[in-house]
């Protein structure tokens, strides 16, 4: 009888192993195929379209712009190299923003900027254990900018001076990112972490009035490091279709000026890139796969403080090779 009550036992607790490990290899296993299939070889392209403001005021004195952004670019994702993934694109960003300041009660300076800028990117990941990865990326932009002037004494009669200037920049950065994927029922959860340092080069310029001297511009340096925290949602029970909900926060960890008179939110041309408020995004999207194509509009919200916002949607194509 002892016996008997032994066997069962045992067998009893080696069907409980058995069933832990079995779990365990369904869930490694489910992890495998997806990160399997998210990391087809594929030719990626796509673009967006993004709007924002800033508005900074106190008193009769202020600081605010809008503009947009539109970008484009190609590139080839999830090529196998040993046990590491890589990918390499070019982009082209075509910028306009609006600016009015008023810093001085006897001057008001209205500023309409566009910059274009071509950009190389490249990043390498690598799959850790289980579902979590880590990617290394940068990039090497080139830009150029054009500048209209208008300054105007509110105080006084005296007439508007108009000026202009056109000049050229670089920017380059380099980041990481870990990320972990978890299915749950019918959701993939992601929770990534990441960190990318930039830094953007202005030479100095000059801006060329009409009826009054040329006003210098000093060359500016601006580097700066932000740090990021999402939580991705994907639904997987649908044929084809694959929505998702992204959501997370930004902080500026740190930031430096080669001109320490600089303000910080007005320190680059490329404002909604540097601006030295912590805040949160918002987005979706919706990925729809079809043989080898995989289409996927989305769309995000930023929130910096209550001095910036701004709206971007976008469209993503991949071809997937294989």
């Amino acid at each position: 009888m002892a016996a008997v009550l032994c066997y069962s036992t045992c067998l009893m607790a080696n069907t409980a192993v058995s069933q832990e490990t079995d779990t365990d290899l369904f869930i490694k296993k489910l992890r495998a195929y997806l990160m399997k299939n998210a990391v087809k070889p594929e030719i990626s392209g796509g673009g967006f379209y993004n709007s924002f403001k800033f508005n900074s005021t106190n008193g009769n004195l202020y600081n605010r712009y809008n503009g947009h952004s539109s970008f484009g670019s190609l590139g080839a994702n999830n090529f196998e190299w040993r046990d590491f993934i890589a990918g390499l694109s070019i982009s082209n960003i075509e910028t306009a923003i609006d600016a009015e300041t008023q810093l001085a009660p006897t001057v008001n300076q209205n500023n309409n900027t566009k910059i274009g800028n071509a950009a190389l990117n490249v990043y390498v990941s690598r799959l850790l254990f289980n579902a979590v990865y880590t990617s290394v990326f940068a990039g090497y932009g080139h830009s150029e900018f054009g500048v209209n002037s208008t300054i105007t004494d509110p105080t006084t009669t005296t007439a508007a001076s108009y000026g202009s200037a056109y000049f050229s920049g670089n920017n380059n950065y380099i980041g990481a990112r870990t990320m972990y994927m978890y299915p749950y029922r019918k959701f993939l959860l992601q929770g990534g972490l990441g960190y990318v340092y930039s830094s953007f080069f202005q030479p100095a310029y000059d801006i060329v009035y009409n009826n009054r001297p040329s006003s210098n511009v000093a060359a500016l340096t601006t580097r700066i490091g932000i740090l990021t925290e999402n939580i991705r949602i994907d639904y997987r029970n649908i044929d084809h279709v694959v929505p998702y909900l992204d959501l997370g926060l930004l902080q500026v960890v740190n930031r430096s000026y080669s001109n320490t008179s600089i303000n910080a939110s007005t320190s680059s041309a490329l404002p909604q890139l540097t601006l030295a408020n912590n805040g949160f995004f918002v987005g979706a999207g919706l990925a729809y796969t079809q043989k080898h194509f995989r289409v996927t509009p989305y769309y995000q919200f930023v929130q910096r403080t209550s001095s910036f916002t701004s709206n971007l949607g976008g469209v993503r194509v991949d071809f997937i090779c294989g």
